[in-house]
């Protein structure tokens, strides 16, 4: 199963086996992991992950409780990208390793950005396609069974965070800049030269025509 597949079966199976009177989970980035950090990077955004375990006896509680929990999924939907992963899949079960998970529920918030590594995360995820993801935040275990505590974390944690993220954000955009103004600018000598062939090659066409209109009158 490849990794956008797992996510959906694992979003399809929350929302089937936990949820109660019609309550929704937070829109989850359809995807794998390396995308939905694109997207938070490319956005200026947090990425929250939840690392999902089956077995474990508070998870009901957890994704019941506090991820449909009608404050939690608005202020996830309105500020974050979600990504959620089973540590029965081989891409949650290598984030499982990663970040050394103790126990569950786990939500890590990470800060994903193309700059060097800040120094002031607990830990970095990896630096696929030149994105570094930095762990600025996990929550794990019984401090997550609760919406109020769950949302207290992550308001501080952004809070903590958020002028770090802006400068990222800021040098990713500026980045995009160069990039654009490099490829307006070759796309422009590109342009002229071409402009410069087609001319040599009218000149050269019609030097032939008098050349041959000057033999034919010989």
């Amino acid at each position: 199963m490849d990794a956008r597949a797992a996510s959906r079966a694992l979003a399809g199976r929350m929302a089937l086996c936990y949820s109660s009177d019609g309550e929704q989970l937070p829109a989850v980035f359809d995807g794998a992991f390396d995308g939905a950090k694109d997207l938070a990077c490319g956005d200026g955004r947090f990425l929250l992950v939840y690392l999902h375990s089956e077995a474990h006896e508070d998870t009901p509680a957890f994704v019941g409780g506090v991820l449909q929990n009608e404050q939690v999924r608005s202020f996830v939907d309105g500020n974050l990208v979600f990504w959620s992963g089973s540590c029965q899949h081989r891409e949650g079960a290598v984030l499982e390793e990663r970040l050394k998970v103790t126990t569950y529920p786990f939500l890590a918030l990470m800060m994903c950005h193309q700059g060097r590594n800040s120094g002031l995360a607990s830990a970095s995820v990896d630096r696929a396609g030149g994105i570094l993801a930095e762990v600025v935040g996990r929550l794990e275990g019984s401090g997550a069974l609760a919406p109020e505590p769950v949302l207290n974390w992550l308001t501080s944690t952004m809070v903590s965070f958020q002028a770090q993220l802006d400068n990222f954000r800021r040098e990713t955009e500026a980045r995009q800049r160069d990039r654009d103004l490099r490829a307006e600018q070759e796309r422009s000598f590109q342009e002229a030269l071409e402009e410069d062939r087609r001319r040599a090659r009218e000149a050269e066409e019609a030097a032939q025509r008098e050349a041959d209109a000057a033999a034919a009158e010989a």
